[in-house]
């Protein structure tokens, strides 16, 4: 769970559709009675806290956090408080629309072109997965002072947003499948890292389904023990040491449909075409966030 788990990029080989991404019945925008009560907690405990409600303020916005937090309203609070202080005030994210129209959309592909793949939703569950290279990934090259990790974490932002487009994809959760060989310390920041977990671990509300983490040798492993201090046990439960044959015969991935730097037989395309295919997909999910928005009731 290095920093490649919170950046994305979308290969054009897959498409936006509704393939995986809605249920035969449309749960997409419909609570259940459970759900619909810990959506009524949380909003009277915001409001008894006098906190606000998240932005942008929505039935469908407060249930992503109520479906994240899954009845127990104290910590679905507590990610209501960090989502507004990290992620709304110290990054200043507003919405995922206004990120797009704005430098910081597709920083991630600008600075590590190659390193990630969208692919089509993977397993039995039809999780969304994003596969990612790690090798490709040098922390190095990104510039704090001149603002580079800002956009990047903006840019994930909008992709969390992009993932999480509906109810149905908050319930089954996010995938990312590593390609770790070869991995060393110029892959590593600990210090990145660190900043990152305050938002994809502690502030934003997504679940993580499964972290594939394929062929990690011995450093990887290393830096897992590493890691351990700041990531919680949930997360670390999270990741799976397997190999590329894993992925297709023990966890039910699709080999046609999965990048070739993780054994599978898409090939990469030019990075105009990557980030072409990445701005059609991220439109396209985040008009199926905005109908949720609109449709989503408690």
């Amino acid at each position: 769970p290095t920093y490649v788990l919170y950046m994305f990029s979308m290969d054009g080989s897959t498409q936006p559709a509704d393939e995986g991404c809605a249920s035969a019945t449309d749960t997409r925008h419909a609570l259940t009675d459970e759900e619909r009560q810990w959506c009524i907690a949380l909003r009277a405990e915001l409001k008894a806290q006098g906190v606000a409600e998240p932005f942008p303020q929505s039935d469908f916005t407060l249930a992503q956090f109520a479906l994240i937090g899954k009845g127990k309203t104290a910590k679905a609070v507590a990610r209501v408080r960090r989502y507004a202080e990290v992620i709304c005030e110290e990054y200043g994210y507003k919405s995922a629309n206004a990120t797009v129209q704005s430098p910081a959309f597709g920083a991630s592909n600008r600075f590590f072109p190659g390193m990630m793949h969208m692919c089509p939703p993977q397993t039995a569950q039809k999780v969304p997965t994003l596969a990612i290279d790690v090798g490709q990934y040098l922390p190095k090259k990104l510039d704090v002072k001149r603002g580079d990790l800002t956009e990047v974490m903006l840019d994930f932002l909008v992709c969390l947003d992009a993932q999480t487009a509906d109810l149905d994809d908050i319930r089954r959760g996010v995938c990312f499948a590593q390609q770790c060989s070869g991995m060393g310390m110029k892959n590593y920041s600990q210090k990145i890292e660190k900043e990152a977990a305050k938002i994809y671990q502690d502030a934003y509300p997504v679940r993580y389904h499964m972290i594939p983490l394929v062929d990690c040798g011995l450093f990887f492993r290393v830096l897992i023990k590493m890691m351990k201090l700041f990531l919680t046990k949930k997360m670390q439960e999270r990741l799976v040491a397997c190999s590329q044959d894993d992925l297709y015969v023990q966890y039910g991935f699709d080999r046609a449909t999965m990048p070739s730097f993780l054994g599978g037989d898409v090939s990469p395309q030019s990075p105009e075409n990557e980030h072409a295919a990445y701005a059609s997909f991220i439109r396209a999910c985040l008009a199926r966030r905005d109908e949720s928005i609109e449709k989503v009731h408690i």
